[in-house]
């Protein structure tokens, strides 16, 4: 799929917050490729590096039922279980 979103994380210690990606990598690219091409985008664009990246296949990611992406669900999920995906 090689989709991608980001959400702000709170920060362990403190009121900042962190940067969180969740990705569904194209099939076939290996995953620390894909980790190190998901940095880099974010620096280039961001000037931050994201504190945490989970590469997730689609099928895992909470959708609507229109087939959107649910980036609040993902947080959640994130927050709750430590993972960005519906079980």
């Amino acid at each position: 799929d090689g989709t991608a979103f980001a959400f702000g994380l709170e920060s362990d210690g403190d009121s900042s917050e962190e940067l969180g990606v969740v990705a569904t990598p194209a099939r076939g690219r290996a995953e620390s490729e894909v980790l190190a091409e998901i940095e880099s985008a974010v620096v280039a664009a961001l000037g931050l590096r994201p504190a945490r990246v989970w590469l997730v296949p689609s099928r895992m990611l909470p959708k609507t039922t229109s087939g959107k992406k649910r980036r609040a669900a993902a947080k959640q999920a994130v927050q709750t279980e430590g993972r960005p995906w519906a079980s």
